[in-house]
């Protein structure tokens, strides 16, 4: 039940809200990463009209339209595409491809990234590399193989170190762990 004054506090707790109190929401232009899709980005257009401008899709489910209910295959989502393609006939949209022609180069002469690998790490590969050649199965049941890197793994990481650029340095920094014969990297 409570006493008076709980009471009285109970009634008093109407909270009145102002107009000017509220947040208003601002209008926040999205951060834009890349200089050539900042280039033609504009911010008196939405998100939406500016990816279509640009020739890019904002909803990739929109774009494919694949029924949930429907178990498709690629063959049949390549094959939807193409026909309609030939009969869909509408207005064209106006679409702005130097953003497109830049990212496809991008795409076709950008570098892959390569894989730091730390100075005890290449000490460790390059110790099983000269205890047991090219044979991961020995290498991943060798008492320093700490972390129990499975056959795969230990392929992975012994090629990714024999084609890292970091490889001269590190045979100059460990020059008695040199293997002796050379690896197979496939």
């Amino acid at each position: 039940m409570g006493g008076i004054r709980a009471r009285k506090t109970r009634r008093r707790n109407t909270i009145k809200i102002l107009k000017g109190t509220r947040k208003r929401k601002k209008t926040i232009n999205p951060a834009i990463g890349d200089a050539d899709l900042k280039k033609h980005w504009d911010n008196t257009k939405t998100l939406q009209q500016n990816l279509k401008g640009l020739g890019l899709a904002y909803d990739s489910n929109e774009v494919l339209k694949i029924p949930k209910n429907k178990k498709i295959t690629r063959k049949d989502i390549l094959k939807e595409d193409r026909e309609g393609a030939s009969m869909e006939v509408e207005k064209p949209i106006i679409v702005n491809t130097a953003v497109i022609e830049a990212f496809e180069k991008k795409a076709a002469n950008g570098k892959k990234l390569e894989r730091h690998i730390s100075p005890g790490e290449a000490k460790f590969l390059l110790e099983l590399m000269k205890a047991h050649g090219s044979n991961y199965k020995a290498m991943s049941k060798d008492k320093r193989n700490t972390y129990q890197h499975t056959p795969k793994q230990l392929r992975r990481k012994c090629e990714g170190l024999l084609n890292s650029s970091l490889l001269p340095k590190y045979q100059e920094l460990f020059p008695d762990l040199q293997p002796e014969e050379t690896m197979d990297t496939l």
